[in-house]
């Protein structure tokens, strides 16, 4: 196809965000209403950034500025640099982020979204050498774009989009699955409005329905052991190859998205003594910065497992909890998730002045109590709860399929190889 080639600048505006004021980590820039999104908001986002860990508050606002829901963010500096996503709602972002408005709309900065899928790897390239990666806005303006027609680039785009329109559906409905699960493990488990609780008394003693009993959580864990890191090279002593789940990837295997969590070599005996089963619990123990704590948790299935085939295992910053019977997992797994939430994980977190925080898990395991319940309500439970997760990871996959099939498509569609009109036919038959 013979495509006009242009310039970021020819198509929209374009520009760094700000972030003035230092030191970058003062508290009092932090903490109000405006969403503030950095490069690892974007490299975690299929294609719309929808989650934001950060705000801005007033003062924060004033030395930043506040970019509009579909602008294109492109990530400059660090490890996540050349990844890109279209905002899902107006945010803020510092001088590490660039972004890009089209003249001629949101639809554009869809298509350019999707060509720097195919310049990934280029730019990446160009911006090696340095102690830290860096792709400059300067570099990135020297790039020319392949621009069809509008109606060419729409329907390229509206093609494409189709899929991230399916993925998107399947990640709303993930958090409401998540969401409808932790909410039924709070009615059931802290206000006690579990099935059958209008008939069944409580103990004059511990305050708990008959059968149910408050223990120490270490009682549930019959083995728990610190993760590894393994080496990224295979040699004699770092034979056994595994993936390694940290504590960043947590969020994104539920989505299904896996290929960001690292594949390497370990040693023989640490990855027997490691390797994930169904029914274990990874524990984040170490990590977090200053406006967020560690403790963090993710459940273990088979589903999940499936979509790695081959062995994992989590990260040296991270605690394996396999529960002494597997059917206390969801409960266990559930229970954490509420702790953290309710802030009362921070009891045992140990702050450095550096903000690096550690867990004292010894202590965890040793005084938290958890609610027990009787053997007739948790089989209840765990019913629901596996129907609840098999259908997350389920989605998960639909979307593994639907980003192979978008990626088949992009290079085909994006360097003019195929007839966008025949694609389009194909997919609304």
């Amino acid at each position: 196809m013979d495509w006009a080639k242009k310039s970021f600048e020819e198509i929209g505006s374009i520009g760094r965000g700000k972030s003035r004021h230092r030191p970058r980590n003062d508290s009092v820039l932090y903490g109000g209403k405006y969403p503030f999104i950095q490069t690892g908001d974007i490299q975690s986002a299929d294609f719309k950034i929808t989650q934001f860990n950060q705000t801005y508050s007033d003062f924060g606002l004033a030395q930043s500025k506040l970019w509009p829901a579909g602008t294109l963010c492109i990530s400059i500096v660090g490890a996540n640099t050349a990844e890109s996503a279209i905002l899902g709602f107006d945010s803020c972002f510092p001088d590490s982020v660039i972004g890009f408005n089209a003249y001629e709309g949101e639809l554009d900065n869809y298509f350019l979204k999707y060509y720097l899928e195919l310049l990934k790897v280029q730019l990446k390239n160009i911006s090696e050498g340095a102690a830290r990666e860096n792709l400059s806005l300067e570099k990135l303006l020297t790039f020319k774009i392949p621009w069809p027609p509008t109606s060419e680039r729409k329907k390229i785009t509206r093609i494409l989009s189709a899929y991230d329109d399916l993925i998107e559906n399947n990640l709303k409905r993930i958090t409401l699955l998540e969401e409808m699960a932790q909410i039924t493990y709070e009615e059931w488990f802290v206000r006690l409005k579990f099935p059958g609780h209008e008939t069944t008394s409580l103990d004059s003693i511990t305050g708990l329905p008959v059968g149910w009993e408050s223990i120490k959580i270490g009682s549930l864990i019959g083995h728990d052991i610190g993760g590894g890191w393994g080496e990224e090279e295979k040699d004699n002593e770092f034979s056994e190859s595994a993936f390694v789940i940290r504590g960043t990837d947590f969020d994104n295997l539920p989505t299904g998205n896996i290929e960001n969590v690292p594949f390497r070599f370990h040693k023989k005996s640490n990855l027997a003594s490691r390797k994930l089963e169904d029914g274990d619990i990874i524990f984040e123990v170490s990590g977090g910065s200053q406006n967020e704590g560690v403790a963090k948790s993710v459940i273990i299935t088979n589903e999940l497992l499936a979509k790695f085939n081959a062995n994992v295992m989590c990260a040296s910053f991270c605690k394996l909890a396999r529960p002494t019977r597997k059917e206390n997992s969801y409960l266990l797994f559930h229970f954490l998730r509420f702790l953290r939430a309710t802030k009362g994980t921070e009891v045992f977190e140990i702050r450095s002045a550096s903000n690096i925080v550690n867990y004292n898990w010894t202590a965890f395991l040793k005084f938290q109590l958890i609610k027990l319940p009787s053997q007739e309500v948790l089989t209840k439970f765990n019913f629901f709860a596996e129907v609840i997760h098999k259908q997350i990871y389920q989605l998960g996959t639909q979307n593994q399929l639907l980003k192979e099939a978008r990626d088949i498509l992009l290079p085909r569609l994006m360097t003019g190889m195929i007839d966008v009109d025949t694609v389009g036919a194909d997919l609304s038959a």
